[in-house]
């Protein structure tokens, strides 16, 4: 039976980790624009029963959805790093074992 293996690429996991780090910016700035907007309108650019409606969902629902992504992929990015430190960690507490028998 072949033993299990463990492998991390850890470039690879820094870029992911990277990648994370820019949409949740990304994200950030494409929420200050919409909230802009959205407080433009709510400024007596669009009024009227449709407005309030709108609004109500808006930051009922919309806006705390946005929160979350933008907090899930900051997430994501420290828990990709995490996972990479421990690898790291495990795979060099390995190789001293190796390293103290010889």
């Amino acid at each position: 039976m072949p033993a299990n293996k463990v492998q991390a690429d850890y470039d690879e996991l820094e870029k992911i980790a990277g990648e994370f780090a820019d949409e949740s910016a990304n994200m950030e700035q494409l929420m200050g624009q919409i909230m802009n907007l959205v407080g433009e309108l709510e400024g007596g650019g669009w009024i009227g029963r449709g407005a309030s409606s709108f609004f109500g969902e808006f930051h009922d629902l919309v806006e705390p959805g946005l929160q979350n992504l933008v907090r899930a992929l900051d997430d994501g990015s420290n828990a990709i790093k995490q996972i990479s430190n421990i690898l790291s960690q495990a795979e060099s507490d390995a190789s001293s074992l190796f390293s103290r028998s010889r």
